[in-house]
């Protein structure tokens, strides 16, 4: 004897359908909202862009000297990964 789902599966499959054409529609459509809107940029975009590369030079330089030294600890993730994120973004900020 062959067990069945019924109706539940073509429910289930009309659904799963239904939710990918919403999903798919929803992309497109920010999308083409902000082709359409998005087609300016600010005055402060060209100054933010040349002071960002020095900022992710010293912030990359010092997550991968903190985390050298923070893994060794025995303490959990979560206090490895807090004390990551403050250290490395206290020694970019005041250097």
């Amino acid at each position: 004897m062959v067990l069945g789902c019924g109706g539940f599966c073509a429910y289930l499959s009309r659904w799963w359908a239904v939710c990918s054409v919403l999903a798919w529609s929803a992309a497109i459509c920010l999308l083409s909202l902000g082709q359409r809107f998005l087609t300016t940029s600010p005055r402060w975009l060209s100054k933010v862009n040349t002071l960002i590369y020095p900022f992710y030079i010293l912030h990359q330089t010092a997550i991968v000297v903190c985390a050298f030294h923070i893994v060794k600890w025995d303490a959990g993730i979560g206090i490895k990964l807090v004390a990551l994120l403050a250290s490395s973004l206290s020694i970019t900020v005041f250097l």
